[in-house]
Formats: structure tokens, C-alpha cells, sequence
């Protein structure tokens, strides 16, 4: 059974993982991430209950976004990390990381923003990004039909 409150969204992302105790900073990507921790590729920087400050990049912004987070476990191919203290405003911008803004009405543009941040390297992975995107895409469109028809049935 998965103990996580948080579902993780598969994404790649360039993490710099920065260890206070040390003054040691690590370069690594991210596997998924959600609201509490991340999945980190790689080897581990640390033993578990290791902590670190995690720097994500943020779209917009030349600051990245600063996380305390610490080891929770490790396994084979990375390690997982949960966020410690994480404010509500920084829950916000890693919200943006997470599902970048996309309006879902033209779905080459969420392909080209989706296919940034996975490691799409062969045909399989182009389907199931082609497929998040148009599952995407649906939803969106869904979503604003659902909206509109709210709007002329309260317009009477």
C-alpha cells in the first residue's frame, strides 16, 4: 500500500540539490514530484533523513524556488525526498512547475511545453506524451463546454 497524501506527477526537471551541513551543491532530475516530495535520479547524495535545501527552476522567474526536503528512502535507479516545511506560497509555484499554465486549446502547444520537461528518448515515450497531452486537451475542452452551457442556462 502507498503511503504518499500527495499523487506524483512523472516529469523531468534539473534539481540542484544543496547540502547546508556540507556547503555542497548537487546537480541531478527529478522522476516525479508532487506537493510533498520528489523522486530523484541517481545516485544519493546523502544517508536517509539526510537533509537539503532542493532549488527547482522556476518558468518566469530568475530565482529558482528553495525547498527543505530530506532523504526518505532510497531505492534502485534514486531516491525519494520529502518536502519538510514547505510554505503555501511555494506549494503555489511548485504547482506551476508541476502543471505548467496551458490553456488546452491548441495541443501541439501543450506538446511542446509537456516535451520539455519529460525524457522523451524513443517512439514509446512520444505516444504516452501524445497521449497526456490529448487527455489534456480533452479535459480542457470538456471543462469550457461544461462552463458555457452553466452560463446560458443561468442567462434565461
Amino acid at each position: 500500500m502507498d503511503a504518499r497524501t500527495h499523487p506524483r506527477t512523472r516529469i523531468a526537471v534539473p534539481v540542484q540539490l544543496h547540502c547546508t551541513r556540507r556547503d555542497r551543491y548537487h546537480n541531478r532530475k527529478t522522476g516525479d514530484i508532487s506537493p510533498g516530495g520528489l523522486f530523484v535520479s541517481g545516485s544519493p547524495c546523502g544517508a536517509t533523513g539526510s537533509e537539503f535545501e532542493v532549488l527547482v527552476p522556476c518558468e518566469g522567474s530568475g530565482d529558482p524556488l528553495c525547498l527543505n526536503a530530506r532523504i526518505a528512502r532510497v531505492a534502485p535507479g534514486g531516491f525519494g525526498m520529502q518536502f519538510t516545511d514547505a510554505s503555501p506560497g511555494q506549494l503555489r509555484l511548485l504547482e506551476q512547475v508541476i502543471q505548467p499554465n496551458w490553456d488546452g486549446k491548441d495541443p501541439f502547444e501543450g506538446l511542446m511545453i509537456f516535451a520539455a520537461r519529460e525524457p522523451v528518448v524513443d517512439l514509446a515515450g512520444w505516444l504516452r506524451l501524445t497521449s497526456l497531452v490529448c487527455g489534456e486537451y480533452q479535459r480542457c475542452a470538456l471543462s469550457h463546454a461544461r462552463s458555457g452551457a452553466r452560463l446560458e442556462a443561468t442567462d434565461r
